[in-house]
């Protein structure tokens, strides 16, 4: 486990907080740098000698290889690049460590029966641009446009999962424990509700569509620290609802603010609500019967905080949750401990 974020650990005194380059590590033998390594090779290892462990047993492997990530730095296939580069870099590395577990696997004699799963979180940042099918497209994380929430994924598992098939069956990442607990022929725990559906018959091409009508995403910003613990610093964050063809942009007031036609308009530049506000009422009605069976509030996160430690150390002060409409309170905003928010021009 890379132990970098947020300045550190701050429990052990011989530290990085680099998580490429001389990464400090958590692991069963303790915490530590590892001066001279570059952090995913390590985390590959530790993968690969799990799975040669557990390869005549089922296993499951979540592997966050912490690429393609910034900072931007080079990695060991290209150690001259600078920039922006670096990021075309980290991207060619991370194919190279998917080879390199996808050749394990075949050495183990477990590639034919095992499923590997290839996406990610969200999309880059916003100084990177590439080209998709011809069309420029610019990153933008933490937003909720496509290329933000409509992120890569790839199955492949030779003679299980059909080769070289594009589906639009609806999906989201809610949908991996209940897939993942109907492969294993289990059931995910009846005391908890679950988001998520099994997309187990589509990855293995007996379904062309999901048990879904729509998918979601969230936007807005983080949770914070307050004198009440941590909380939401939206009471109803913007997020966007969608379907195989619409897409329905919602505002923290629980108010439809755009609409966009996906499949016509993959780079969301048409906005419908825009051309005329009154027009597919039944498309909006549809997505706001949603938004409205939706709690008022969204629920903090779960934390329990830790007893004091001698290394605690306040950072900035303490925020406070600012209403919405209020001068602090900026819609998609990034908050941080005793940072104060002006509203945008």
């Amino acid at each position: 486990m890379w132990t970098g974020a947020e300045g550190g650990d701050r429990t052990h005194t011989q530290k990085s907080e680099k998580r490429y380059w001389d990464p400090y590590i958590h692991s069963e033998e303790g915490s530590r740098t590892y001066e001279g390594a570059y952090g995913p090779d390590l985390y590959l290892q530790f993968v690969t000698d799990f799975i040669s462990t557990c390869k005549d047993e089922p296993f499951f492997v979540y592997f966050p290889m912490a690429l393609t990530h910034g900072p931007l730095v080079p990695t060991p296939n290209e150690t001259d690049v600078k920039g922006e580069d670096c990021h075309a870099a980290m991207v060619r590395y991370s194919d190279s460590l998917l080879g390199k577990l996808i050749k394990h696997l075949e050495n183990e004699g477990v590639r034919e029966k095992t499923i590997v799963i290839w996406t990610t979180d969200n999309g880059s940042s916003g100084s990177i641009s590439n080209t998709l099918n011809g069309r420029k497209v610019k990153g933008r994380k933490g937003k909720t446009n496509e290329v933000c929430v409509n992120t890569p994924f790839i199955v492949n598992c030779p003679g299980v999962v059909p080769a070289g098939v594009a589906t639009e069956a609806l999906s989201d990442l809610t949908d991996m424990l209940p897939t993942f607990a109907d492969f294993a022929g289990a059931a995910p725990d009846p005391k908890y509700t679950y988001d998520g559906v099994s997309i187990k018959d589509v990855l293995l091409g007996k379904a062309d569509k999901s048990e879904r009508s729509y998918v979601l995403a969230l936007g807005g910003g983080t949770a914070i620290r307050t004198d009440k613990g941590v909380e939401n610093a939206y009471y109803f964050r913007n997020r966007v609802i969608r379907d195989a063809q619409y897409k329905l942009h919602v505002g923290s007031d629980r108010k439809p603010t755009k609409l966009y036609d996906i499949k016509a308009d993959p780079g969301e530049k048409n906005d419908l609500l825009k051309r005329d506000r009154k027009a597919f009422p039944a498309v909006v009605a549809k997505f706001m019967a949603i938004v409205d069976a939706m709690p008022e509030k969204d629920a903090d996160p779960r934390y329990t905080p830790l007893p004091a430690q001698p290394w605690d150390r306040e950072e900035g002060g303490v925020s406070q949750i600012h209403k919405i409409g209020s001068p602090d309170f900026v819609e998609g905003s990034s908050w941080r401990p005793g940072k104060r928010h002006k509203a945008k021009k």
